[in-house]
């Protein structure tokens, strides 16, 4: 895959985990938590 495909992936992937991580409250609700775990993974393995 293209390196600049995978920069992209990555910034996308931060910017969803970084709103989600607002909407957890602390990580206190469940499905934007799941959401930062995710993103957080995927911008890792990117």
């Amino acid at each position: 895959m293209n390196a600049y495909a995978l920069l992209f992936f990555a910034v996308i992937a931060e910017i969803i985990a970084t709103s989600a991580l607002k909407l957890s409250d602390g990580m206190s609700k469940l499905y934007p938590s799941l959401v930062v775990a995710r993103g957080d993974g995927s911008r890792m393995t990117a």
